[in-house]
């Protein structure tokens, strides 16, 4: 992926932590201009630790002095390591008025941290707001056919949000989810 980005010469590279935080290997890239941290979740314990604040310090290892942080969380966690990093904190705010056609609130939020991060390094706008509303996320809350829906919830947050947004379709018959 990186070998590509290079030969094609791109001027900004999206790349999506795997475990996230400290043992991550996008912490190949020694200042990222940007970073995201949209949620903690317990998930991958045996590696990031157990504890909220253990996953939290941990996924804090992707920030690095000069970066950009937007997150929608904001404790004392985080603004410690931003300050002494000399990283840019930008505190999301969780109503968000950026719109997708990804489903589930949880996506409106991620689409906002994109929005504000994409308009403070200069784009346009307008532009943001249609390349939001044209994304496409296969395998995330995607019907198949009128009787098959998959998704990749992955752990027990996207987990919930699942069976929220399932419930919410008021389905009458049985639903099915294989891990």
């Amino acid at each position: 992926m990186i070998l590509y980005f290079i030969d094609e010469k791109v001027d900004y590279a999206v790349v999506e932590v795997g475990l996230g935080g400290i043992y991550d290997g996008t912490n190949i890239f020694s200042s990222p201009l940007t970073c995201f941290i949209t949620s903690i979740t317990r998930e991958h314990t045996h590696v990031l630790g157990k504890s909220r604040i253990s996953i939290l310090k941990n996924k804090l290892g992707i920030v690095k002095s000069g970066t950009h942080l937007y997150t929608p969380l904001n404790n004392i966690q985080i603004q410690r390591t931003c300050h002494e990093l000399g990283a840019h904190l930008h505190v999301v705010k969780k109503d968000s008025h950026i719109k997708t056609n990804l489903p589930g609130r949880h996506q409106e939020r991620n689409a906002q941290m994109v929005f504000e991060a994409l308009r403070d390094i200069g784009m346009n706008e307008e532009k943001i707001r249609t390349g939001l509303q044209g994304i496409y996320n296969p395998g995330r809350f995607e019907w198949l056919n009128k009787h098959t829906l998959v998704d990749t919830a992955n752990n027990e947050e996207n987990i919930r949000i699942l069976q929220k947004m399932i419930k919410s379709l008021k389905i009458r018959k049985e639903v099915v989810i294989l891990f």
